[in-house]
Order: structure tokens, then C-alpha cells, then sequence
């Protein structure tokens, strides 16, 4: 009897720590590269466990871009896929914070100057004939009333 409580014990220990719920958070995404630019993938994750959930702090993952960075030191990163998800085993919570990106060599980051494109000069607008003068006046000023 006393064995078979212990089995029952064990059994449901193992079931309920099995047991347990995922949930995505959020995820975002930039521009990804083209084709051979895609060569040099890299990735960063971070995580957090509490238990019951009771987290003492948020910046966890702000070492997230920075480990990206350490990974492409003479490139560009670029095309970053980040997730943030949350897991629950029964009384414990794990955040985590998952970041996937490419490294970009820098001699593929700087894209060639464009070629200057040469517009076809209009022609000027046609010069307007100038007004016609206004005919000399003579004007007489003469002064009525009043003495002179």
C-alpha cells in the first residue's frame, strides 16, 4: 500500500510538471536582405524564470541588440526577427526574449553612388513682345480761383 502511494505520488509530480502553457508576446521584423546577403545568420536570446510569475525586474533582454552587435563587428545588422514569449511550467514563469538577424559585410551596406541622369534641357519659353509705350502727354496744370 504504502508503495503504491508513493507511485501515485510520483505519477502525478510527473504529470503536472508536464504540464504547462506557452504564450507569444510579440513579435516584430525589418526589412530582410536579399539573397547573398542572407550568408551570415546570427542570434541572441535571453530568459528570465520566477516563480509564480513574480518578476523583480523588465531589462532582462536589454542585452538582446548589444549581443547582436558583438556578432557582426565589421557589418551591419539587419533583417531582425525578435519574439518575446512567455512560458508556464505549473508554478514557474520563463520569459524569453529571442532575436534572429543577418549579418551584412560592409562593403555590401554601402550601395554604389546612382548614376546621374541627364534630363533634356527645354527650350527656353518664347520671349514675350514688350508693351506697347504709353503715347508723351502733354498736360497743362491750370489753376482756377484763388488769387495769383
Amino acid at each position: 500500500m504504502k508503495a503504491m502511494n508513493s507511485s501515485l505520488v510520483l505519477l502525478v509530480g510527473a504529470v503536472l510538471s508536464c504540464v504547462g502553457c506557452a504564450s507569444l508576446q510579440s513579435v516584430s521584423m525589418t526589412n530582410i536582405p536579399r539573397g547573398a546577403e542572407r550568408s551570415r545568420p546570427i542570434q541572441a536570446r535571453e530568459n528570465n524564470v520566477a516563480f509564480l510569475g513574480i518578476h523583480f525586474d523588465n531589462d532582462f533582454a536589454d542585452g538582446v541588440p548589444d549581443d547582436l552587435r558583438r556578432q557582426c563587428p565589421n557589418g551591419k545588422v539587419t533583417g531582425v526577427y525578435a519574439k518575446y514569449e512567455t512560458k508556464w511550467y505549473v508554478l514557474v514563469e520563463d520569459r524569453t526574449v529571442t532575436a534572429k538577424a543577418y549579418c551584412v559585410p560592409a562593403e555590401a551596406t554601402q550601395t554604389p553612388a546612382a548614376a546621374p541622369t541627364i534630363t533634356p534641357a527645354l527650350p527656353p519659353p518664347p520671349a514675350l513682345p514688350p508693351p506697347p509705350a504709353a503715347p508723351a502727354a502733354n498736360l497743362t496744370v491750370k489753376r482756377t480761383g484763388g488769387s495769383s
